[in-house]
């Protein structure tokens, strides 16, 4: 017998090739390293590492600022008063305007009555004038308002604003306030300024009188919603701008200022880490 008829042929050797079967009975390279990774993943690791170490950082050493919004209204160191009208007409010519100082008994307009009469119109107190608040060719009423007047010309600016009695609570003397005035562009900005007094007792309507003038109506908005507390707040000054005010755009430095106009502002009660807001046992508030 041919010894060649006597092998034993393994079918598996008709499948698989012969170099396939040869690693599969004795693997190789048992003592090299496994790659798991290539460099640019290590890369992409490593970056989540660090931003995920400095949101950890940052959420312990970082700050975010807790404020409270209101509204409120400039008002000159000395108070603002008005000047009022006398007789019911048309403003036939305004005899004083804006910066100009006048003594009690000054003519300070002139108002033509129905019958062809000419009033005219002293004033009641010394100041300074502040502010025109009608026009020649105006119809007026009696007791209507024509000046803004400040008793003190040297007098400064103020923000008046007004907070609920909870809120008063939290405000302090020293606290930063960021300004907006109503009715001033973007590019002028915004103004800045501190908390100076914060009123124990609310507000009333007479007290509001004296700050926003006679406008009933305002007045009994900022009351609607029960009883409010006087906050007042210096201004930053700056001797570059026309009004000896600070504000942070460019615009701002032309920008005249009126005693009695409106404004919105936000004022910081303190800062506190970002992990408080989420686990308040880790964060207190950091002025």
């Amino acid at each position: 017998m041919n010894p060649k008829d006597c092998e034993v042929h393994d079918p598996m050797t008709s499948v698989f090739r012969k170099t396939a079967l040869e690693r599969l009975s004795s693997p190789d390279r048992l003592d090299g390293m496994l790659k798991l990774t290539s460099p640019m993943s290590w890369l992409g690791i490593a970056a989540a590492a660090v931003l995920a170490a400095s949101v950890v950082i940052w959420s312990f050493v970082g700050r975010i600022p807790t404020t409270v919004d209101t509204y409120g209204f400039l008002t000159y160191d000395y108070g603002v008063n008005s000047l009022y009208n006398t007789a019911a007409g048309e403003v036939s010519s305004l005899l004083v305007h804006s910066g100009d100082c006048v003594e009690a008994g000054t003519p300070v307009a002139e108002i033509l009555t129905s019958t062809g009469q000419t009033v005219v119109v002293p004033a009641d107190q010394s100041g300074m004038i502040r502010e025109d608040l009608v026009a020649p060719g105006e119809y007026v009423m009696p007791n209507q308002a024509l000046f803004r007047i400040s008793p003190d010309s040297d007098s400064g600016l103020s923000v008046v604003c007004y907070v609920s009695q909870e809120t008063a609570l939290q405000l302090e003397p020293g606290m930063e306030a960021v300004i907006y005035l109503d009715g001033v562009g973007d590019a002028c900005g915004w103004m800045e300024g501190q908390v100076a007094c914060v009123d124990r007792v609310h507000t009333t309507a007479e007290s509001m009188a004296a700050v926003v003038g006679n406008d009933a109506q305002t007045i009994e908005m900022l009351m609607s919603a029960g009883p409010v507390v006087a906050v007042t707040c210096t201004l930053r000054e700056d001797s570059t701008t026309a009004s000896g005010y600070y504000f942070s755009g460019a615009a701002g430095a032309e920008q005249v200022l009126y005693g009695g106009s409106s404004a919105s502002v936000q004022i910081t009660l303190g800062q506190s880490a970002p992990i408080a807001w989420v686990f308040p046992m880790f964060g207190g508030e950091a002025s």
